[in-house]
């Protein structure tokens, strides 16, 4: 059994045929699984998320533990503040040009990463109190 004859038929024609003669009852039940979540549920597990991390960062703070980005800021203050980087060892060395190779294969310029650290390094070198962060 065919509805159309492929030799007359338009897509006009067919979407004519489809739109008048097979429309879906206004009446059939509901067939999702699941429904949306309304905009106040959306909210409340957005702001539940917030509180997560805000409860997360505070117990770091209080068990005076850094963030990853601390740590990673703090490994780019070593490598840059060295007087000479030939007096870093072959493990030092490794990390730097592991990080470089990184950076790269997500996309960037080697010319501008050595932008990064000549610009992080002049901010470093001109604070006279960067060895210490003891109050005392």
């Amino acid at each position: 059994m065919t509805y159309i004859d492929p030799t007359i038929d338009t897509a006009k024609t067919i979407d004519h045929v489809r739109l008048t003669a097979f429309q879906r009852s206004g009446s059939r039940p509901d067939g999702k699984l699941r429904r949306p979540a309304l905009e106040t549920q959306k909210a409340h597990t957005r702001a539940s998320g917030r509180l997560r991390t805000a409860a997360y960062r505070c117990n770091l703070d209080t068990k005076k533990k850094p963030e990853s980005a601390v740590v990673a800021m703090a490994l780019l203050a070593a490598v840059v503040t060295q007087t000479s980087l030939k007096s870093l060892d072959q493990a030092s060395v490794a990390i730097v040009v592991a990080a470089f190779n990184d950076l790269m294969q997500r996309g960037y310029e080697r010319s501008e990463i050595e932008a990064v650290f000549r610009r992080f390094r002049k901010m470093l070198v001109a604070r006279p109190d960067f060895g210490s962060n003891e109050k005392g």
